[in-house]
């Protein structure tokens, strides 16, 4: 007979009266599919690399803005310092300052400790001396010559005695003065008196605009008078002679004359630390006829 305690491997046997219970098992949390994971970490992962593209995009458009308007014209020349002409500090000099009116820049110039002259013919810029020079008076072609256009005295001797512009910038012992006349005492004081006398436009008389009207848009420049001092006026871009003279009238300009203007025309500036502002060629040989107003030293 067997021994109780043998079981075999079909037997299966209860030891105790007490039930047993199976503790049952703790629900399973259902895990996310790796795929449904992944495409919301996509989403994600996509939606801010397209707020980061926007924000680009976006920062661009704003910096090209900032630089387009801080841009310095292309329609004339820039303003070069020239170091290898640069003069020590010095008392005669000129002030340089630059505004915008009516959206048009303008670089002003004001001699300070400097007398105004006329020269006619060439002007050296090795000069010192000179503080501000700019060409005064037009000139062109008459009968296969170039001539001075307009009423033009030098050192006493009239040169020409056309009366086709009102404005007039006369010089005496040292002293300028500009303003608008077909006929004024200074032209026959300055023949007398070995003067300096041309014409050119007039732009600005008593603080009102007398420019002519003409629909063509250029660089101009202007000798204006502002109280008691004189100033030298650029225009950075090319606008009508009526805009011109509209934005000097709101500079408080109260007389104005044109000179010579384009970006071909020669103007050089030395201000008090010694540095050089110019436009144009300046090495360049200037015809006989050709005129700069100039400042230099006393």
């Amino acid at each position: 007979m067997a021994n109780q305690n043998d079981i075999s491997d079909n037997e299966i046997r209860v030891i105790g009266s007490e039930k047993v219970s199976v503790p049952a098992s703790e629900p399973k949390t259902p895990s996310r599919k790796p795929s449904t994971w992944l495409r919301k970490w996509g989403w994600m992962v996509a939606g801010l690399l397209a707020v980061l593209a926007i924000v680009a995009v976006v920062f661009a458009r704003l910096s090209g803005k900032a630089e387009s308007s801080s841009a310095e014209p292309t329609t004339v020349n820039r303003v070069v310092i020239d170091t290898l002409r640069s003069v020590a500090p010095q008392e005669s000099y000129v002030e340089v300052s630059d505004t915008v009116i009516n959206r048009i820049p303008l670089q002003m110039f004001k001699p300070v400790h400097a007398e105004p002259q006329l020269i006619l013919g060439n002007v050296s810029p090795a000069d010192t001396s000179i503080v501000l020079a700019a060409m005064a008076a037009d000139y062109g072609y008459s009968d296969g010559e170039l001539r001075v256009v307009g009423a033009f005295v030098y050192r006493g001797e009239i040169l020409s005695k056309s009366k086709s512009k009102q404005g007039f910038c006369a010089i005496l012992n040292h002293q300028l003065v500009i303003g608008k006349a077909l006929l004024t005492p200074y032209f026959e004081q300055c023949v007398t008196e070995d003067g300096d006398f041309f014409r050119q436009y007039a732009l600005v008389d008593d603080g009102k605009v007398v420019a002519p009207e003409r629909k063509q848009r250029s660089v101009h420049r202007a000798l204006c008078q502002i109280g008691s001092d004189y100033y030298v006026i650029d225009s950075q871009t090319a606008v009508t002679l009526t805009q011109f003279a509209e934005a000097l009238c709101k500079l408080r300009v109260e007389t104005a004359i044109s000179l010579m203007g384009s970006v071909h025309a020669v103007r050089w500036a030395c201000d008090k630390s010694g540095r050089r502002y110019e436009m144009g060629d300046i090495d360049a040989v200037q015809p006989d006829v050709a005129s700069f107003l100039i400042w230099r030293k006393p």
